[in-house]
């Protein structure tokens, strides 16, 4: 099967926002979603205050537009399984791309499906009950979360005043930012094979 690409950008101008590629084989389904594409993606993402409660009366409250993102992409990722056996889903994020895979986790079924999923570089998703309501999914499921950065890289820190992910695991220490951000662990390359 062919790796299929989605674009579903999180703003109102459709050119901002995120890509993610995936690939349904031998009943597991591989999606990876790549960082934000423009450079104001990243001025207002990390200035925003985490404020979408997916429940009613819930203290758990995401960053609204990476909230959106996750939900759009898992719409799609919903119609792409049906009528397919699939026994188990991993994700891989990078960046803005690993916050919507950390929130992809609320829509997408857990019911007999084993998820994987790997947060690279990736920003915080809201606040500190959004973290334990996440934790506390991935725990009561088939389900395992690693949030993997490089220790020269400062997206995984911001927004400042979001929680931070309990389970970071650093797997690199490059010097520069830049470098950092983009530097990316080995099962990024190798996430389709």
């Amino acid at each position: 099967m062919t790796i299929g690409t989605i674009e579903k950008y999180g703003y109102s101008d459709n050119k901002r926002g995120i890509e993610a590629k995936y690939l349904l084989k031998d009943k597991v389904l591989r999606v990876r979603i790549e960082s934000a594409n423009h450079w104001t993606d990243y001025i207002g993402d990390f200035a925003t205050w985490p404020k979408v409660r997916p429940w009613p009366d819930s203290p758990v409250k995401f960053h609204p537009v990476w909230y959106r993102m996750a939900q759009n992409l898992a719409a799609h990722l919903i119609g792409e399984m049906t009528g397919h056996n699939i026994d188990e889903i991993r994700i891989m994020g990078h960046s803005m791309g690993g916050a919507v895979a950390a929130i992809l986790l609320f829509p997408l079924p857990s019911n007999g499906i084993q998820r994987q999923t790997y947060l690279i570089n990736a920003p915080k998703i809201g606040n500190a009950a959004a973290i334990r309501w996440l934790w506390k999914d991935v725990m009561q499921t088939n389900s395992t979360i690693l949030a993997l950065y490089d220790r020269g890289d400062i997206v995984h820190r911001l927004p400042l005043f979001y929680s931070r992910y309990s389970w970071n695991r650093p797997y690199a220490k490059t010097p520069l930012f830049e470098k950092a951000h983009f530097n990316f662990p080995e099962e990024w390359e190798t996430f389709f094979e």
